[in-house]
């Protein structure tokens, strides 16, 4: 009898939450947001382990080589330059883009935004530099054109670059609504990250494997990072709105 009486009371609560999220335009936005997260969140994870399940048998090796020495073959000075200058957008001129980022979201009176930035970038950091000690993957030894000394896999340019500059997109988006800004920022952000990857496979410190372990590891990230935030927006219009449904009726 308690059982019966229980699911009577789940089924309640359950048509209580459905009726209070569908006549909220907002909660049922966030709703179809939090479910396509957590969908795409478990698609990258599923294609993360993929990688580096292949990784340790060692069967992403044809398809490293075979990449690594197409884009060594462009190899000259001049274009040497222009990857040196392109892969620092992956570490210190991002950290200065980042910094000035936070300010302007300071200034404009965004503090929860800039903290969330902050969160989001530092904690990508951690999780790459957990994952290399975890993994623990020599990087590449034939003629790399650069000294690195960390471990390979996944990229940490590829992974941080995803994480700040999409996040910054999705930045741009969430407090301008301007589409055409942001995708413009979308697009070039996109270009900026393939040429951050291909910039650290060219200077020979990292496996094709490795960038695009990074890729995905960034966005997975963000959009877990994207997740939390909307389910706490929902927590709190949630009660904002089942009080205001209990006053009316």
């Amino acid at each position: 009898m308690v059982g019966h009486r229980n699911i009577f009371y789940q089924f309640r609560y359950t048509k209580g939450v459905k009726e209070i999220i569908l006549s909220s335009k907002v909660l049922l936005l966030l709703t179809i947001e939090i479910i396509v997260g957590v969908l795409s969140s478990l698609a990258m994870t599923v294609v993360f382990f993929r990688i580096f399940q292949e990784v340790l048998e060692k069967d992403t090796l044809y398809f490293d080589q075979q990449m690594a020495n197409f884009i060594y073959i462009w190899r000259n000075p001049g274009l040497t330059k222009i990857m040196i200058f392109i892969t620092n957008f992956g570490a210190q001129y991002m950290m200065v883009i980042f910094v000035l980022a936070v300010i302007f979201l300071i200034w404009r009176k965004h503090k929860r935004d800039a903290l969330s930035l902050v969160i989001i970038l530092v904690m990508g950091v951690i999780i790459n530099l957990s994952l290399k000690q975890v993994i623990q993957r020599p990087r590449p030894v034939i003629s790399p054109l650069i000294a690195e000394s960390s471990y390979s896999f996944p990229s940490g340019h590829a992974m941080n670059s995803s994480v700040f500059y999409l996040a910054m997109s999705f930045y741009v988006y969430h407090l301008t609504k301007r589409k055409k800004l942001s995708l413009l920022v979308t697009m070039g952000s996109i270009a900026l990250i393939i040429l951050i990857g291909l910039s650290r496979i060219y200077l020979g410190v990292h496996y094709p494997s490795d960038i695009v372990a990074g890729y995905v590891v960034g966005a997975w990230w963000l959009v877990t990072a994207i997740l939390i935030g909307k389910s706490v927006d929902f927590v709190e219009i949630f009660k904002i709105e089942k009080s205001h449904l209990i006053k009316i009726k």
